[in-house]
């Protein structure tokens, strides 16, 4: 049986996306829950930014464990 995980939906910190992904990996948690809306929306990013953006969450010891999106 896989373990459980424990993740951090990083908008809900109110923070600078990269000081709360800093902030979830001192915390000891191996994953962030990103929204692909908000600062993270793909219109946003370029091709590099989010291929630098996974670089970092790794860089932290964490993983990217979902990302969601909600249509309104």
């Amino acid at each position: 049986m896989d373990s459980a995980r424990i993740a951090v939906k990083t908008n809900n910190l109110g923070m600078d996306r990269h000081e709360a992904i800093k902030l979830v990996g001192e915390w000891g948690i191996g994953g962030v829950h990103i929204t692909a809306n908000g600062p993270f929306a793909h219109e946003l990013l370029s091709k590099q930014d989010r291929k630098d953006l996974v670089k970092f969450v790794q860089a932290q010891g964490m993983t990217i464990s979902a990302i969601m999106m909600w249509h309104r």
